[in-house]
């Protein structure tokens, strides 16, 4: 092993890949970036909507992370095991975190109407009851059961109209 790590030091490394022939396909290389890209969105959206993050900062923060993990986990290895300059990891990892933040912020934008109008359509379907908690004196709420006050979906059909009128 020392041998391998002294030929290493001491000579030139890098990696090079090479094509005889290559077709340049624009279009088809753009066409799998993007969807590549918004696989990615689609599944950290996903991932997103199974959490019970409440607050826009909150789902910002937690697709911004999901993004520096993703950099992270493609970029570094380049970096620390075939010597890509610095500069083009970190060039490369903030065009990607940017990415993650801009998906985060729209996210959050459209899960936050999105899950309202959620918990209302499933509070009319059909005649069941609508449970909703109730705060204690010491500000906490009460556990699930029979302590929770509940309210008929008609009731709250006419607050909905209100609220959503188109839909």
């Amino acid at each position: 092993m020392k041998q391998i790590a002294a030929k290493a030091a001491s000579g030139p490394s890098g990696i090079l890949m090479y094509h005889p022939t290559r077709a340049f396909t624009f279009g088809k290389w753009m066409g799998i970036e993007f969807g590549t890209e918004l696989l990615e969105a689609i599944l950290v959206v996903f991932l997103l909507a199974q959490t019970h993050i409440a607050s826009f900062a909150g789902r910002v923060g937690f697709v911004f992370v999901a993004g520096i993990l993703a950099a992270m986990a493609t970029n570094v290895s380049l970096w620390n095991w075939y010597g890509f300059p610095s500069v083009y990891i970190g060039s490369y990892m903030l065009i990607q975190i940017v990415g993650f933040l801009c998906v985060g912020i729209v996210a959050a934008l459209v899960l936050r109407r999105a899950s309202l109008s959620l918990f209302f359509r499933r509070a009319l379907r059909g005649s069941h009851a609508v449970l909703l908690p109730t705060v204690n004196k010491r500000g906490r709420f009460r556990q699930a059961g029979a302590n929770f006050p509940q309210i008929k979906s008609k009731m709250i059909a006419p607050m909905i109209d209100r609220i959503n009128p188109a839909g």
